[in-house]
């Protein structure tokens, strides 16, 4: 008897698991769960605290989610925030709501910590100001070290690094022991910002004990001196073990980098969905996608520097993604090489195209859409008065939705 009731609890759980599962980005539904019983309780909490700050919308409540995590500060920490007269208030926790935290975004702590230490005063003297951000960096410092002493396991980690922003603050995440215990689990990393000594450290110290990203993106801003932070990018790419998707910003001027989309081509075989920013290298991408026989999805964001006579050379690749599904070029002014490019990647695509995006179009590559992509269900165009007549001949054929 005893032995039926316990398999019955685990099928319970089981099944509240996969409803809650469905449930995970409703705030509302979830909070009108913890009221249920205590069960319900506490399998919602796990959910609650995976992504605080992205679950809660209201900015002005994220005060709160940190001074909760202030509460389970050690009392060694918290001496430490008393002696910079931060705020310490004893809130009771009957749990360990770091441990369950998933996805780390460093921006979300940074405006949580600003929001927690700020006043109301309009005008500030220049040493209150040094003092308060001393005060920001040491918050920050801690709970990020909680954070990652803590968790079971961050699934994403999205860390944003601007120079441009004055309160922002740089956190060299390499002096935390415990920090390749807490990325174990990892699938997700986000990079957005400006290159540092730091950030190219931490590139480095994930490629030395990560290789279970399958999402990875970096937005770096254009560099002047590419040769680290390219070698730290490439040995970050190849030591994953099977990436799916992947987005990187053309941060180099001028110079092709054979390196990085070296790396690229390490993971053709299961890339899904790639996304380049700024793009100049255009045979270069070539060479890497006649690879990629699962391409789905292939996003293609402003263009940089294209060379026309390369491009003539290029017009016609001689190949085609029957994978892909999906293509979205936007960002682009409407000139020659631009639109040729345009043309280039359309002439990839095979049969099974099904939604395609265009920043800006041609006849000829209206032409191109209604003989080549019979089964195109979504479409968006930025397109001149006088192609409208093109295009109303182009869209019977079309089986779209959208």
């Amino acid at each position: 008897m005893a032995k039926k009731h316990y398999l019955q609890l685990i099928v319970f759980n089981n099944c509240l698991n996969l409803i809650l599962d469905y449930l995970k980005d409703n705030k509302e539904a979830l909070f009108s769960c913890l009221l249920v019983n205590r069960l319900f309780c506490q399998h919602v909490i796990p959910y609650l605290w995976s992504s605080p700050f992205e679950l809660e919308t209201n900015p002005n409540k994220h005060k709160l989610i940190l001074r909760t995590y202030i509460s389970c500060l050690c009392e060694e920490e918290k001496q430490q925030l008393i002696n910079f007269q931060i705020e310490n208030e004893s809130l009771s926790t009957p749990r360990d709501y770091p441990k369950y935290l998933e996805i780390f975004n460093n921006q979300h702590i940074q405006d949580a910590v600003e929001k927690f230490t700020s006043t109301e005063e309009k005008v500030e003297r220049t040493d209150m100001k040094n003092k308060k951000r001393k005060i920001r960096k040491l918050l920050c410092k801690i709970i990020t070290n909680l954070l990652i002493n803590r968790t079971k396991g961050f699934t994403c980690v999205e860390i944003i690094s601007s120079s441009s922003d004055l309160n922002s603050i740089d956190i060299d995440y390499t002096i935390f022991p415990r920090l390749s215990q807490a990325l174990s689990r990892l699938q997700v990393f986000e990079f957005s910002g400006v290159f540092s000594q730091g950030i190219c450290q931490l590139f480095t110290n994930f490629a030395q004990h990560i290789n279970t990203i399958k999402k990875l993106s970096i937005l770096l801003q254009p560099q002047d001196e590419t040769l680290e932070i390219t070698q730290a990018i490439t040995k970050l790419i190849k030591s994953q073990t099977k990436l799916t998707s992947f987005t990187i910003t053309q941060y180099w001027d001028n110079h092709p980098c054979s390196k990085i989309y070296s790396a690229i081509d390490s993971h053709s075989n299961y890339l899904n969905h790639l996304r380049i920013e700024g793009l100049a290298d255009v045979e270069q991408l070539l060479t890497v996608l006649q690879n990629c026989n699962n391409l789905e999805t292939l996003q293609l964001w402003e263009f940089g520097e294209i060379d026309n006579d390369s491009l003539f050379n290029l017009k016609y690749p001689g190949f085609r993604i029957e994978s892909i599904k999906n293509l979205y070029c936007d960002g682009y002014s409407p000139s020659h090489s631009n639109l040729t490019t345009v043309g280039l990647f359309l002439r990839i695509c095979g049969r099974n195209l099904r939604m395609l995006w265009l920043g800006h179009v041609t006849k000829e590559l209206l032409q191109d859409m209604r003989e080549y992509f019979p089964h195109l269900n979504y479409l968006s165009l930025k397109i001149y008065e006088e192609l409208l007549l093109d295009l109303t001949k182009s869209l019977p054929s079309m089986p779209l939705e959208n």
